[in-house]
């Protein structure tokens, strides 16, 4: 009975120690502040956020690599770009950028963001059935 209790305490040991060394390393702070940066959607975003509130690290270190923002790529392409995207009714559209040439990713720079009006008309609740 004491041999298969400890055969059984051994194997259990063994295991915690199996599982203990397959555990991936803990992100750095700076891996976990650019999965938050480059989070698309909520989903991403939630395990994104979750991942930087059970870091263990300082929330003054995290407020201020947030006030400080994502960093941008100095060699964007200047002028007009075209882009596209899947629309919620499945529909793909495009959308434009315009990126100046005095464009300086070291600095902030203001984004003008323009939505045109509704192009058709829903008359009556049926309508949007």
């Amino acid at each position: 009975m004491l041999k298969r209790l400890v055969t059984i305490m051994t194997f259990l040991l063994l295991l915690t120690i199996c599982i203990a060394c397959t555990q991936a390393p803990p992100a750095s702070l700076d891996t976990l502040m650019a999965n938050y940066f480059a989070a698309k959607g909520t989903f991403s975003g939630d395990k994104a956020i979750q991942a930087l509130t059970y870091s263990g690290a300082a929330a003054e270190e995290i407020a201020s690599r947030l006030r400080a923002g994502r960093e941008y790529p100095a060699d964007m392409a200047r002028g007009w770009s075209v882009h596209m995207i899947e629309s919620i009714d499945g529909a793909t559209r495009p959308f434009h950028v315009y990126i100046p040439e005095t464009y300086d990713a070291t600095q902030p720079h203001a984004v003008i963001v323009y939505l045109h009006g509704l192009v058709s008309v829903v008359h009556t609740v049926e309508d949007l059935i």
